[in-house]
C-alpha cells in the first residue's frame, strides 16, 4: 500500500512539473504549435556561428556530387536543397544547405565545423580542378515572425518563396525556409548586412537568436556541432524525414552505409525534440532515460538551447522504442522531467 501511495505521489509530482513546462514555454513565446508560432513578433537574429563555403572549379559539379547525400545533377539554380557530407563509415561530418552560387556551388554551415569539414571535403581532391573556399565577406541574417514578408519588401525589391526559394540580388542570397514557419535566411555583403539590420532597427524589430534556434529545432533541423560531429548517419539526424538523401544517385563518400539502413530498414535511433526542467545544464551527448516501469537508458543529448533558468529544450539521438507518453530525464539529474514534442 505504501508503495501504491508513493508510487502516485510520483506521478503527481511528474504532471505538475510538466504542466510547469507548458505554462513557461507559453509565457515566453516558447510553444511547439504552428499557430502559436506564427504569432511570433517579427524578429531577426544575428548568425556569426554560420559562415559560407564557395566551391568553384571545371570539376565542382563532379567532385561534390561524390561527395554528398543529394543529387546535384537535379539541383535547379532557384533552389536551395539540404544534404549532408559524410565520411566512408556513413557517419556525417557537417549537413549543408546548398545552391549555386558565381560559376559553382556554395552552401552554409556552422563555423566550428568548418575547418574540418573543409579538410575532408579537400581529402580526394588532389585530381580535380576544385577549389574550396571560406568567405568571410558575408555574414547570415536571420529573418522571421508576423509580417517578415512584408517587412523585407520594403527594403528588397525581390524574396524567394516557394517557387524560388533561392534569390541572388547585388552579390547578396537570399533563402526562403517554410519550416515550421516562414522564416528568410539572408547571406549578405558587410555594407549590406549593416544596412538591412539598421532598417529592421528603425522598425522596432528585435533580435532574437534563440527563437531562431527554436525554430530550427522544431523544423527537425539536426543542430550538429563539433563535438557531434562524425558520430551519427544521416538518417539518425533525420535527414531522411527532410528529404536531404537520394538514394537513387551514384557512389559517394558513406553511400553503402547509408544506403544498406535504408533499404533494410535497419535503422534503430532517430532524432527527438524535448522539453523539460532541469537544476542542471545539459551537456552534449549526456544519457538520457525514459520511465517505463523502471529508468532505463535510450540515448544522448545532441543539441541544447535554455528557454529560461531551468527550462531546456533539447534535441536527443533516442532509440525507437520511446513514445510520446512517456516521461524521460537526464542521467546527471535524477530529479529531472522532460518529455517528447
Amino acid at each position: 500500500m505504501v508503495f501504491i501511495i508513493k508510487y502516485l505521489y510520483i506521478l503527481f509530482d511528474i504532471r505538475k512539473n510538466i504542466m510547469n513546462i507548458f505554462n513557461i514555454c507559453k509565457s515566453n513565446n516558447y510553444h511547439t504549435s504552428n499557430v502559436v508560432l506564427t504569432k511570433f513578433l517579427c524578429s531577426f537574429a544575428i548568425l556569426y556561428d554560420w559562415s559560407l563555403i564557395w566551391v568553384s572549379g571545371l570539376d565542382s559539379k563532379k567532385y561534390l556530387q561524390s561527395q554528398i547525400t543529394r543529387n546535384l545533377f537535379l539541383l535547379n539554380y532557384n533552389k536551395h536543397i539540404l544534404s549532408a557530407h559524410c565520411n566512408a563509415r556513413g557517419k556525417v561530418w557537417n549537413i549543408l544547405h546548398l545552391f549555386h552560387y558565381n560559376h559553382g556551388y556554395a552552401y552554409i554551415q556552422q563555423n566550428d565545423l568548418s575547418k574540418i569539414q573543409i579538410n575532408e571535403l579537400k581529402r580526394y581532391s588532389i585530381f580535380s580542378d576544385v577549389n574550396i573556399v571560406q568567405l568571410s565577406k558575408f555574414t547570415l541574417l536571420g529573418v522571421f515572425g508576423l509580417n517578415c514578408r512584408k517587412v523585407l519588401s520594403d527594403f528588397f525589391n525581390i524574396l524567394p518563396d516557394k517557387n524560388k526559394t533561392v534569390v541572388y540580388v547585388n552579390d547578396n542570397v537570399l533563402l526562403w525556409f517554410d519550416n515550421p514557419i516562414e522564416r528568410f535566411l539572408l547571406i549578405l555583403k558587410q555594407k549590406d548586412f549593416l544596412d538591412v539590420k539598421t532598417f529592421l532597427l528603425k522598425q522596432s524589430i528585435q533580435c532574437n537568436l534563440n527563437k531562431w534556434l527554436f525554430l530550427d529545432i522544431q523544423s527537425g533541423f539536426p543542430m550538429l556541432n563539433i563535438k557531434t560531429t562524425g558520430k551519427f548517419i544521416p538518417q539518425e539526424l533525420n535527414l531522411e524525414n527532410l528529404k536531404g538523401i537520394d538514394f537513387d544517385k551514384g557512389c559517394y563518400c558513406g553511400q553503402e552505409v547509408i544506403s544498406r539502413l535504408h533499404f533494410r530498414n535497419i535503422n534503430k535511433r532517430n532524432l527527438y525534440c524535448l522539453i523539460g526542467i532541469t537544476k542542471n545544464v545539459p551537456c552534449l551527448l549526456e544519457d538520457i532515460e525514459m520511465y517505463d516501469n523502471s529508468w532505463k537508458k535510450v540515448g544522448n543529448i545532441f543539441f541544447v538551447l535554455q528557454i529560461k533558468k531551468n527550462i531546456f529544450c533539447i534535441q536527443g539521438i533516442l532509440k525507437n522504442i520511446v513514445s510520446l507518453k512517456n516521461i524521460y530525464r537526464l542521467s546527471n539529474d535524477v530529479t529531472s522531467y522532460f518529455i517528447i514534442k
